[in-house]
């Protein structure tokens, strides 16, 4: 949340683990973290590099964090939610069979196919010293709506767990849930303002 109201660009390396449980993961960062900046006049050379994926426990991923200065935060009209017109995704496997990705692409269509036609989800399998130090997959999704709202859950691999029963997770996720872990960084945008910003926001999390 800082990065942007640095006195420098910033150009960041992070090492460990990309997935797990307890934050956004790595691609959830790149695919809907980084578009919430832009929705504040962030935009110009901002990305997120993925170089290496780490699952847990050992980890051994590494990402590479762009973001540029801002001078003055946009102000913030976003309210309407909109219906959803897409969903894209990314399964992806470490140090595991790579038919893990595909299985969980099939488990997830399977159900959101349901709802909406246009659905791409891509199949993403790291080998080598890219794989990181431990076997693991994950899948996550993201849904746009008509007004351009992001919506998104995830899922990882637990011991014992089907790839099939990943997907599930994600998938019920997503259709039952808005994202939440987004609302302090657009809180702290907003208190960065000059002029009144409106947004609506999920029941806050703790």
């Amino acid at each position: 949340m800082l990065a942007p109201f640095a006195k420098r660009p910033v150009q960041l390396t992070l090492r460990g683990i990309t997935t797990d449980d307890n934050d956004f993961s790595a691609d959830l960062m790149r695919t809907v973290t980084l578009p919430h900046l832009q929705l504040f006049g962030i935009s110009d050379g901002l990305e997120l590099r993925i170089k290496k994926r780490g699952a847990p426990p050992g980890g051994g991923g590494e990402v590479q964090l762009l973001c540029p200065i801002v001078k003055q935060v946009k102000t913030l009209n976003f309210v309407e939610p909109g219906k959803i017109k897409r969903i894209r995704g990314i399964a992806h496997a470490v140090r595991v069979n790579p038919q893990f990705s595909n299985r969980m692409i099939e488990a997830a269509r399977s159900i959101l196919n349901r709802y909406i036609p246009d659905i791409y989800i891509y199949s993403d399998v790291y080998k080598g010293e890219e794989s990181g130090k431990s076997p693991g997959y994950a899948l996550s999704l993201l849904a746009e709506s008509t007004t351009s709202a992001l919506f998104c859950s995830e899922a990882t691999s637990k011991p014992g767990v089907a790839p099939e029963d990943i997907a599930l997770q994600a998938t019920l996720k997503m259709l039952g849930v808005v994202e939440c872990p987004n609302q302090p960084l657009e809180l702290y945008s907003f208190s960065e303002m000059f002029g009144t910003s409106l947004a609506h926001l999920f029941r806050l999390s703790p």
